[in-house]
């Protein structure tokens, strides 16, 4: 038996998503930071991280289409 006040399973699968969705979001801006700073004091790491980073954005999109 449920309980009217229970919140309805569409909203925890919102509340999932939007904690992941902030999740993604943090992990993504700390790996960008991290490369920023690293390219910054490594200007010669700058072209490999540029290449690493697109090559990543490409399987992400893939990923994502899928």
């Amino acid at each position: 038996m449920t309980n009217p006040n229970d919140p309805r399973r569409d909203e925890q699968d919102h509340d999932l998503r939007t904690q992941m969705l902030l999740l993604a979001l943090v992990l993504i801006l700390l790996f960008a930071g991290g490369s920023a700073y690293v390219a910054y004091q490594h200007p010669a790491l700058a072209d490999p991280l540029t290449v690493g980073v697109a090559t990543a954005a490409v399987l992400v999109a893939v990923f994502i289409r899928r």
